[in-house]
């Protein structure tokens, strides 16, 4: 292989790398290509130097199974020779392509099209580039592949994704365990259908999305107020879809001063939820935690036990455990008892829906002659490409009016009911008193008739004492 290598180098008169040199004689797992080194940068400025790289990946050297290439400006000649290589290869199982400015063009469709052709690819790492929306699409393909496909972990942080979904592809897939698309601006319809995304899916154990940019009040149609913003809006759909998922591990944002919206997500964790065992958040130090995220922390690890079970049960997490099995129990039971005697659902009249030009990931609804915007946490923009999971769609769709038609009311009208209970404490004290007046005034009048009627009988009594005398 090394004679092989250099004489490529010398026939397009290259001088030959010594990290490719290293990797070959010594029989390194690894091969790495930094060009975050000023000299290697300079050095490499040949599109050669990837074409005898390519020759060496083209003949699957068996003790090579990792690539990274990162910081090397690459041309568009250089990443056809790079696809070429990668496309013959059937040892290689991690590539990291990362800080290369990758974006689209013919040679990176190339590139991918080589990716679905490695059949013994396990991780993939696009992280820091340039990849946008116009690349969406073809990286999906790498995800929306075969049952027996041997991707486990695909990395898209620090892109410039923003409108592209990748839930659809996701929802489908059955081979991938970790995806990120961390520090992306993705926007909020897209967040959203990617957390619904884990109520079907259930092979995937990490998903990555944080880093992302919430700002202002949730453009969902059931809060025409804006008193929920997009921070506590996502809060509440994790806490949502956390009730059905499987994700073991999740990267999100969390603001720890959305109380209300933690105590929600408190309340999943600590007592439905058995699956969630990891939440990596920026703003949230677990190691000195208090209030809900207290409770989180403490759900995260009674999961732990739970995944584990070869220690004794904590003494703090003894109650939460139980609480945990029990609900398993009885969701286990209901479940068998739904499967005897199915219920028959209503029919009820759909809504009539046409595709909107504002937004690919929304919909207008026809309402009284007038064409709103409707985007009700993107459940139309990921439920409509899921024929076949129609069924199941429309339930958690229901579940999900359901519950997210509550909180614009419950959040409005959270201080009026605390006036509304203190009225009615005071007018229920009132009322005691008024009753225990009543007693004791029926009690005194009583009382006073007992003791005039013993006035008449004494009275009476001294005249007949008299008249006898």
């Amino acid at each position: 292989m090394e004679a092989l290598y250099k004489e490529v180098c010398e026939n397009n008169s290259i001088k030959p790398l010594d990290e490719v040199l290293e990797a070959i004689t010594e029989q390194n797992p690894l091969l790495i290509i930094d060009g975050s080194e000023q000299e290697l940068v300079l050095f490499m400025k040949n599109d050669n130097d990837f074409l005898a790289i390519s020759v060496v990946l083209k003949n699957s050297p068996r003790h090579l199974i990792e690539l990274c290439i990162t910081q090397i400006p690459i041309s568009e000649i250089a990443l056809q020779y790079l696809s070429e290589g990668i496309e013959e290869n059937n040892i290689i199982n991690k590539i990291a392509l990362t800080h290369l400015s990758l974006s689209y063009s013919r040679s990176f469709v190339s590139l991918i099209t080589a990716l679905q052709e490695c059949i013994s690819l396990e991780c993939l790492d696009f992280s820091n580039n340039l990849l946008n929306d116009d690349t969406g699409s073809f990286i999906s393909e790498l995800i929306r592949v075969p049952k027996d496909s041997s991707l486990q972990l695909l990395i898209l942080d620090f892109n410039k994704f923003k409108d592209f979904s990748f839930a659809v592809s996701l929802a489908k897939n059955k081979s991938l365990l970790h995806f990120s698309i961390n520090h992306n601006p993705l926007e909020f319809v897209n967040i959203v259908s990617l957390l619904e995304m884990l109520a079907l899916n259930k092979t995937l154990q990490h998903l990555g999305i944080k880093g992302m940019n919430y700002k202002g009040p949730a453009p969902i149609k059931e809060n025409p107020s804006g008193l929920l913003s997009s921070q506590e809006a996502i809060t509440l759909k994790l806490t949502n879809i956390l009730r059905y998922s499987y994700i073991c591990s999740i990267s999100i944002d969390l603001d720890p001063s959305t109380t209300m919206q933690l105590r929600e997500l408190e309340t999943v964790l600590t007592k439905h939820n058995r699956n969630l065992m990891k939440i990596d958040s920026p703003l949230i130090n677990w190691a000195v935690t208090s209030g809900p995220l207290l409770g989180i922390y403490k759900g995260l690890k009674a999961n732990i036990w739970l995944s584990d079970r070869n220690t004794e049960i904590p003494n703090d997490l003894e109650d939460m455990i139980n609480i945990k099995l029990v609900n398993k129990r009885n969701s286990s039971i209901s479940s068998t008892d739904n499967l005897k005697s199915p219920l028959r659902s209503a029919k009820k009249t759909p809504i009539s829906r046409k595709n909107s030009i504002e937004s690919r990931n929304s919909d207008s609804t026809v309402m009284e002659g007038k064409s709103i915007k409707e985007m009700s946490f993107g459940k139309s923009a990921l439920s409509k490409h899921f024929k076949e999971d129609e069924t199941f769609m429309k339930c958690l769709q229901t579940m999900n009016n359901k519950i997210m038609g509550l909180e614009e009311k419950f959040l409005t009208y959270t201080t009026k009911t605390d006036t509304y209970l203190e009225k009615i404490e005071a007018q229920v004290s009132s009322s005691k008193r008024s009753e225990d007046m009543d007693s004791v005034s029926k009690a005194l009048k009583d009382i006073q008739s007992r003791l005039d009627k013993f006035e008449k009988d004494k009275a009476s009594q001294k005249r007949y004492s008299v008249k006898t005398r």
